[in-house]
């Protein structure tokens, strides 16, 4: 399954190599594979996964202007990063660290990456790379946001039954809020991840009274490939007893009212 910007392969500007995003899984089901970023070299036609040590799925491959390095997102635990592939050393490193989500990644020809960036307090604006890291271009968002109250939102884990780690994201009035209604607002898929960027569904929910949990459940997206596969032909046992686990974690904490 190749993949790339719209599900096409790239081009590299020199014409040499193509760079797509392709499933883990061998057969037509993928549903629960990951996404690994390989390298095509045309004249050879040889295959390079250069994602192989990363256990998260990369998608979007973009290539800088001088064809030495692939640019790509990365999941990854409620987040989503920019990574760089050397294409020679066939080595990787993350350009970004933020509790937030990059997309829409994009370089022209002279070599200037741009991003869309959101992160739990703020929908997406775009963002510029520069020497010292992303600059943000704009403030599209400053006018909606300025006359609303700020909710309280912070990431939390917890155990499951079964001793699984789960991770999620709460939403509350304020930081000090004690014994809500809960809503366990989660994501679908099956495979997908909730992350740091602003949720107007849950922001509204929360400035309304409700503590509200994002779970990321056993099935989820950003935890690994096993993670992810956990609940394939398993449905309705293992995920559920991860979004019990959260009510009851965030009821005894005083959170949620029993």
């Amino acid at each position: 399954r190749f993949k790339g910007p719209n599900g096409r392969p790239v081009f590299s500007p020199d014409g040499q190599y193509l760079s797509f995003s392709q499933s883990t899984g061998e057969g037509n089901f993928t549903m629960y594979e990951i996404d690994q970023l390989h390298l095509y070299h045309i004249p050879s036609g040889k295959v390079t996964n250069l994602s192989a040590t990363i256990d998260r799925s990369v998608e979007g491959p973009v290539w800088s202007a001088d064809s030495k390095f692939i640019y790509a997102l990365q999941e990854d635990d409620r987040k989503q990063h920019i990574v760089e592939f050397d294409v020679a050393k066939k080595s990787n490193r993350k350009l970004t660290a933020e509790a937030g989500v990059y997309s829409s990644l994009d370089i022209n020809a002279k070599g200037q990456m741009v991003a869309l960036y959101a992160d739990k307090d703020t929908p997406n604006e775009i963002y510029i790379r520069k020497e010292n890291g992303f600059s943000r271009l704009t403030k599209l968002t400053e006018e909606f946001l300025a006359p609303l109250k700020p909710v309280y939102v912070k990431g939390f884990e917890a155990v499951s039954v079964d001793k699984n780690q789960v991770s999620g994201i709460l939403y509350l009035p304020d930081s000090s809020a004690k014994n809500l209604p809960l809503v366990l607002f989660i994501h679908g898929g099956p495979v997908a991840q909730d992350a740091y960027a602003f949720d107007m569904s849950r922001q509204v929910l929360a400035g309304a009274g409700f503590a509200v949990a994002a779970v990321n459940y056993r099935g989820s997206s950003g935890r690994g490939l096993a993670y992810t596969k956990a609940i394939y032909a398993d449905w309705g046992n293992k995920e559920v007893k991860d979004i019990i686990a959260v009510a009851d974690y965030l009821v005894k904490a005083g959170i949620a009212d029993p």
